[in-house]
């Protein structure tokens, strides 16, 4: 994720937000009822403009070929997602990893919406699967085992890999699952955290 020079050291400036946080501007519109934009048929400016599509990303990580994002799906479907695969450092595609061995994680997002995600984030996890259970949908948190960034416009996917490699080095390892949660922190939060059941952000 260029240099530049300016007269004020950058120690001194002082940000408009915290880092994360939402521009006052968008406050102000959602008081309005302006915020998320819609689209706007500018051959029809004052009839039906309401009923346009929300001008947002609307990423999905798609538990199988065809999935719109419709939640919720059954735990056969939701713990098994075909966007999600691990490769070799050779870039072959590894159905069954082994211990001493490197892996690369990846993971497909679409975007269905009528926006482009411009900072889209993805966060991976790697842990036992008791663990991403007991924790779905609830506030509560665990380190990421890595974290990686996208773009991806609308009616296109992209694919994105862990920064981290994972070298399982026990037999307990193995047994571990993948969860990635992938969201746009502007524009298409996860309402559900670690639920992949119920939230199409959320891919296990």
């Amino acid at each position: 994720m260029s240099d530049h020079t300016t007269a004020t050291p950058p120690s001194r400036v002082k940000p408009l937000v915290k880092k994360g946080a939402t521009l006052g501007f968008v406050k102000e519109l959602k008081e309005k009822g302006l915020w998320p934009p819609r689209l706007h048929d500018r051959k029809d400016r004052y009839h039906n403009n309401d009923k346009k599509p929300v001008a947002t990303p609307f990423l999905v990580i798609p538990v199988t070929f065809g999935d719109m994002g419709l939640r919720p799906v059954s735990n056969s479907l939701s713990f098994h997602s075909q966007a999600i695969w691990i490769e070799d450092t050779l870039g072959n595609l590894i159905a069954t990893p082994i211990t001493g061995n490197t892996y690369i994680i990846k993971c497909r997002i679409f975007n269905l919406g009528a926006f482009a995600s411009y900072a889209g984030l993805v966060d991976f996890y790697l842990d036992k699967p008791s663990v991403f259970n007991a924790i779905a949908g609830t506030n509560a948190s665990i380190p990421a085992f890595g974290r990686s960034g996208f773009t991806v416009l609308p009616g296109n996917f992209v694919d994105v890999k862990c920064p981290t490699l994972w070298k399982p080095v026990a037999e307990k390892d193995l047994h571990k699952s993948i969860l990635v949660q992938a969201f746009d922190p502007f524009t298409d939060m996860y309402t559900s955290t670690f639920d992949a059941r119920n939230d199409r952000h959320i891919g296990r």
